[in-house]
């Protein structure tokens, strides 16, 4: 089954990353191709250490650097003032990265629209490059598949398994993001993400059973968010597709 795997993200502990991804993730895709799309920064050279873990394996690399995003954030119907740890809009969750940190990511993710043609691969993996995994169970089925956990209203943004089509949407959201804006869509990435996939009519099923840490460069990690809302969305999506 022909993969693609995306790394999507600054490197910065990329390198304690890798082991743990190459354990638990990698090895359950034999003969995948990688790509990678990061800030030409200090910690760009680590894409050379999966290079060196997988010497047989394809590993295309994007270098583009963020523009000045600013002029974008003050074009999009959105309230201008933040505080973090409140409210932006209307969003499920509190905010807890500047906007302009939300539309960065966005717009590094749309970065690989220009990398690979979706449709040559059966399946498309998402990873963030600073995720430290404890546990990844692997499911054969071909389908979109996101973490059960850590959705804040949305899917979790952070790791993905995408059929072609949902693969198109969930990185297209930075293209799309005035109109979700205009729909009612609160600016939080879980939230654009799944409405993205939405609209043109995907669906990601959160079954997928991973454990990871979100790992900071000095080596502390900010562990899963679980929330009782979390246990309750599986539960009522296993429940459904039983029924069904």
């Amino acid at each position: 089954m022909k993969t693609a795997i995306v790394l999507a993200g600054h490197m910065r502990s990329f390198d304690k990353c890798l082991p743990a991804m190459m354990h638990h993730v990698f090895r359950h895709f034999p003969g995948a191709e990688f790509f990678v799309t990061t800030e030409p920064d200090e910690d760009a050279w680590k894409v050379d250490l999966l290079k060196g873990a997988l010497p047989k394996s394809r590993v295309e690399v994007d270098l583009t650097p963020q523009p000045d995003l600013q002029p974008v954030l003050d074009g999009l119907p959105i309230p201008k003032d933040f505080t973090l740890g409140e409210r932006f809009m209307h969003e499920p969750y509190f905010i807890s990265v500047p906007p302009l940190a939300v539309l960065g990511q966005l717009w590094r993710l749309w970065q690989v629209l220009g990398m690979l043609k979706f449709a040559r691969y059966q399946r498309v993996v998402r990873l963030r490059p600073d995720l430290f995994f404890h546990s990844y169970t692997h499911r054969e089925e071909v389908a979109t598949l996101v973490p059960w956990w850590g959705r804040f209203g949305g899917i979790n943004d952070r790791f993905a398994i995408l059929l072609p089509g949902a693969a198109e949407a969930y990185f297209s959201t930075y293209g799309n993001i005035r109109g979700l804006l205009e729909d009612w869509c609160p600016f939080h990435p879980e939230s654009l993400i799944v409405m993205s996939m939405e609209k043109q009519h995907c669906t990601a099923h959160p079954y997928l059973m991973a454990d990871f840490s979100t790992m900071r460069t000095d080596g502390t990690m900010r562990g899963p968010e679980i929330s009782a809302s979390d246990y309750a969305g599986l539960f009522a999506e296993a429940l459904t597709a039983a029924i069904l």
